[in-house]
């Protein structure tokens, strides 16, 4: 599987319930891209939570769901920008911080980039930069890439079970109604192939 491949996947199971408004000026937003980026930033603090708030063992098998998540936002993303500059065979600096914990603070770091763009243009009216935005993909992918090393799992592996996942869950496409009423033990199992 390489990216376009895992793109196409993705986008089948995208919820597509528009959110902003068409007249907004700033025509270059679209709700794929908010969604995308909100989803980035949830799917970090999931991370958070599985590193710090959990009382337990750390869960790989969880922290893998929530890194496979974030790279279906970064898909979803993608596809709207036409941006398919994301290699699945890159190396990733996994000495450039101590732990898991460093990674999890530099991925929301650069979220949190990514949604300060979508303010500054919803509220403030100033213009998208588009460019800004694929190094504000592009940065996170890296980041994403190390801490899927450092947990020892295989990108490639980590997006073909991500889209299990999100077959089991959506077998047609994306539905409000499997959103809320999941099979939590499939989708565990799923996980843990």
């Amino acid at each position: 599987m390489d990216f376009r491949e895992y793109v196409e996947l993705a986008i089948r199971t995208e919820s597509l319930y528009p959110v902003i408004n068409p007249s907004h000026e700033q025509t270059n937003i679209n709700d794929s891209l908010f969604h995308s980026a909100i989803g980035i930033q949830t799917e970090v603090w999931e991370i958070f939570e599985a590193l710090f708030i959990k009382d337990w063992e750390l869960d790989t098998v969880n922290l893998r769901e929530e890194v496979g998540d974030i790279m279906w936002y970064i898909a979803i993303a993608c596809k709207k920008l036409d941006y398919y500059d994301i290699d699945f065979w890159a190396s990733f600096d996994t000495e450039k911080y101590e732990n898991y914990t460093e990674y999890a603070y530099r991925l929301n770091y650069q979220s949190i980039e990514l949604l300060d763009s979508f303010k500054k243009s919803l509220f403030y009216n100033k213009p998208l930069d588009i460019a800004v935005m694929k190094e504000r993909l592009l940065e996170i992918y890296k980041l994403w890439g190390a801490f899927v090393e450092l947990l020892g799992g295989d990108i490639v592996k980590i997006c073909e079970i991500n889209i299990k996942k999100l077959q089991a869950r959506y077998p047609e496409k994306f539905t409000t109604e499997k959103a809320v009423n999941r099979d939590l033990q499939t989708e565990r199992k799923i996980l843990e192939s």
